[in-house]
Parts: C-alpha cells; structure tokens; sequence
C-alpha cells in the first residue's frame, strides 16, 4: 500500500506500520516488538530501537519516516492508539 504523503497526521499515525516500505529485516523486528501502527513507531527513539536492533535499521527507520514528515522521538500527547 502506497502511503499519500499529503494524509492528515492523524490518518497517517493510525496507519500499519506494515504499509512502510522497508526491509524484511525491519519489518520482522516491528512484528516483534509488537509496534503495529506508524504512531506507535515514531514514539519510540533511536536509542530503544538500537537497544533492541541495529544501527542499521534506526537508519533505515529515520529515513523512511522522513519520506512523510515524521521523526523518531515524536510526543504524540493526544494520540491514542485505536488498538488499545
């Protein structure tokens, strides 16, 4: 699924974080870690990502992001996730 760019902040938050495109190894550890949605991804920082992956993939993370306005570290206070 291709993400529209130009999506309100809100649409995109509550997006699969499967809808990234990135690699399979990313991908995996998303899926273990149990991050499902963009929002909960961006609030993470590099430095729980790195504890539990690479370099690597804080790299390949930030610059996908990036694609969409978003950064690692966001504070999303009125976000909530809809899986909860």
């Amino acid at each position: 699924m291709v993400i529209d760019v130009n999506a309100p902040l809100d649409v995109t938050l509550n997006l699969p974080a499967d809808d990234l495109d990135m690699t399979v190894r990313t991908m995996s550890y998303l899926r273990a870690e149990r991050i499902h949605l963009i929002g909960e991804l961006v609030q993470l920082t590099e430095q729980e990502i790195e504890s539990f992956s690479g370099r690597k993939t804080v790299q390949e993370i930030k610059d996908t992001l990036a694609l969409y306005g978003l950064t690692l570290g966001m504070k999303l206070d009125n976000w909530t996730s809809p899986l909860d």
